[in-house]
């Protein structure tokens, strides 16, 4: 079918998600949100990949938290919403230059506490991945400083404060 609104976000703040469902399920819209996990390790590299070809970058230090927070989000929406008409769908994401295949779907206990992808018990490892990306796309050399200084320190890339 068609679809009315697409929201690219990551649902890393529950409440806001549960406000939008609701506002557009008394709207009369459909509903469906998909989480799409990747490895965090393809991730930290991604994330700086894009800031330099597309511009959008994020403070490397909240990246882990906000992929946390999502994973616990699209749990605790899962649970609320099981068995209503919003469709809520868990997909793998192991694309990358060297591994060319397609997002799968799987379960929503694979990101579950216990579960292979579940992440929020490893804060530690994230916060390590993120600073050895960051390591890795200032030895490259191919990120624009002001980037790096955006996603390094918070400043703005526009103006460089």
């Amino acid at each position: 079918g068609t679809v009315d609104l697409v929201m690219d976000q990551n649902l890393g703040k529950h409440d806001r998600a549960i406000e939008q469902i609701e506002l557009a399920l008394v709207n009369g819209w459909d509903v469906r949100v998909v989480y799409v996990f990747k490895p965090f390790d393809l991730v930290a590299a991604k994330v700086f990949d894009r800031a330099n070809k597309h511009g959008r970058w994020a403070l490397a230090s909240v990246v882990g938290k906000s992929h946390i927070s999502a994973q616990n989000s699209v749990i605790k929406l899962y649970d609320l919403y099981s068995g209503s008409c919003v469709q809520i769908k868990v997909m793998e994401n192991l694309h990358s230059k060297d591994n060319p295949v397609p997002c799968v779907e799987i379960s929503v206990d694979d990101v579950r506490p216990g579960g292979k992808y579940h992440i929020a018990n490893k804060e530690e490892l994230i916060e390590e991945t993120i600073k050895d990306a960051l390591q890795a796309a200032k030895e490259s050399g191919k990120i624009e400083p002001r980037l790096m200084a955006a996603m390094e320190f918070g400043t703005n890339p526009a103006t460089g404060r």
